[in-house]
């Protein structure tokens, strides 16, 4: 087990790449890979996802354990010394409010972000 968490996140949404971005710039507490899911050479299947999964929510995969949505964001944060902003996202209720919240965000995250086509 090499212990790296590979984050798959969407190079072409503004959102997404400016929080990358800045947690790139914190130092790394346990290593992290960024993956850009935008890129023509990223295959989803490599990871043990869809394509359309990947689209959909954060994902994350670490030790071969894959990781969605809230979870990502948890295991990202501490791993970058900002576990403390997320911690009480751990307990209930306020794990299902922030998990919900979340999924709210990822269902909408093209419309935001002025990337929406038809499908949207």
């Amino acid at each position: 087990m090499d212990n790296v968490l590979k984050v798959l996140f969407d190079g072409e949404c503004p959102l997404c790449k400016r929080e990358i971005n800045w947690l790139k710039t914190r130092k790394q507490v346990l290593p992290v890979d960024y993956i850009d899911i935008s890129l023509p050479s990223f295959s989803a299947e490599q990871y043990g996802f869809t394509q359309a999964l990947v689209m959909a929510e954060m994902t994350a995969v670490l030790n071969e354990k894959k990781l969605i949505g809230m979870e990502v964001f948890r295991e990202l944060y501490s791993r970058v010394g900002l576990g403390w902003l997320l911690w009480i996202t751990n307990f209930t209720p306020f794990k299902q409010v922030a998990d919900f919240g979340y999924s709210i965000f990822a269902r909408n995250r093209l419309r935001l972000t002025g990337r929406c086509d038809t499908k949207c």
